[in-house]
């Protein structure tokens, strides 16, 4: 059924028997070319992890980036506090 619907959603008769001679001859479907194209990892760089604290009173947002994909606790909470005596040194 899903094999028919695949073949009839083609744009033109001459993609309908492309789509139908490559079914027959035991060749992979759309879907399944891509499914298969989704499940591929993604290459390059990782992306920046990024945390994100709203206020629960919403009168404040924090965002914090790093430069690394993975960060843990101790290194978020690291980051936080070299913030606040960078805060209290300046005096502002």
């Amino acid at each position: 059924k899903s094999l028919l619907l695949e073949i009839v959603r083609q744009s033109d008769k001459v993609k309908m028997i492309e789509v139908l001679g490559r079914i027959a001859a035991g060749g992979k479907t759309t879907r399944e070319l891509l499914r298969r194209e989704k499940e591929k990892p993604k290459t390059g760089r990782p992306k920046a992890y990024v945390y994100q604290y709203r206020d629960p009173g919403k009168k404040f947002n924090v965002k914090l980036n790093f430069s690394k994909a993975r960060v843990n606790r101790g290194e978020l909470i690291s980051a936080l506090e070299a913030i606040l005596r960078n805060l209290k040194e300046s005096g502002d």
